[in-house]
């Protein structure tokens, strides 16, 4: 009776230690996320901004715009294949890296994009399991284009046919799209550094394609 009242305690005891344990982890974990979420705010802000370096192609070769694709895909994303059950649809690296220069090749060989520029609004946080992050966010995306160019977002790449409304053509001179959209992504870090590795786009709220003034533009040389 002895031997087995031992035993017991000594397996309580270790299932308390475990516990504890336990507890000491979470708490950890949730206190070191807390100090993260400023840093992984900036890093959202800082993708959105790089993106222009491939939202802009006006100039731009095939050679010189994959570049710019590997670039930012390498600064900012880090690869994986796991589906979560937070998205209904959503991109790890290389497809976003494939949707990038597929759209390009299935934009108008003399369309471009000549300006591009992004607004991060209304970023949440949350915790997605340990060392992983749900990010929320809205953006509005502003570019002056010509023809069927290649418009870039955060999780997504699209033709300008997509966003002119039904019956209606892509205009053929210096136009000027407002895009408002809402994203979210799954970030975790890797090397000490929070990176992307699933996305996806919620579609967009409005979009809007009015004609830019060519001495407003002055991007027609």
């Amino acid at each position: 009776m002895k031997k087995f009242l031992r035993r017991v305690n000594r397996g309580l005891l270790l299932g308390g230690i475990v516990l504890a344990g336990f507890v000491v982890f979470v708490i950890t974990d949730t206190i070191s996320f807390k100090k993260n979420k400023p840093v992984i705010e900036d890093e959202i802000k800082s993708y959105v901004s790089m993106l222009e370096d491939v939202g802009v192609n006006k100039g731009s070769d095939q050679t010189s715009y994959k570049e710019g694709i590997d670039s930012l895909i390498n600064n900012y994303w880090t690869f994986s294949d796991e589906k979560s059950d937070l998205f209904y649809y959503s991109l790890n690296q290389n497809e976003f890296k494939n949707i990038l220069e597929l759209n390009m090749n299935d934009s108008d060989p003399n369309a471009y994009v000549s300006k591009w520029t992004a607004k991060v609004n209304n970023i949440d946080i949350s915790k997605a399991g340990p060392g992983y992050a749900m990010v929320s966010f809205d953006c509005q995306i502003v570019a002056e284009f010509s023809g069927n160019a290649c418009i870039v977002n955060p999780c997504d790449a699209m033709t300008v046919n997509n966003y002119v409304y039904y019956g209606e053509k892509v205009p053929t001179g210096l136009s000027r799209i407002s895009i408002d959209g809402y994203y979210k992504m799954l970030m975790t870090q890797k090397d000490g550094k929070w990176k992307i590795c699933m996305a996806e786009s919620y579609g967009w709220d409005s979009s809007e394609i009015a004609a830019v003034d060519s001495e407003e533009g002055g991007n027609e040389e």
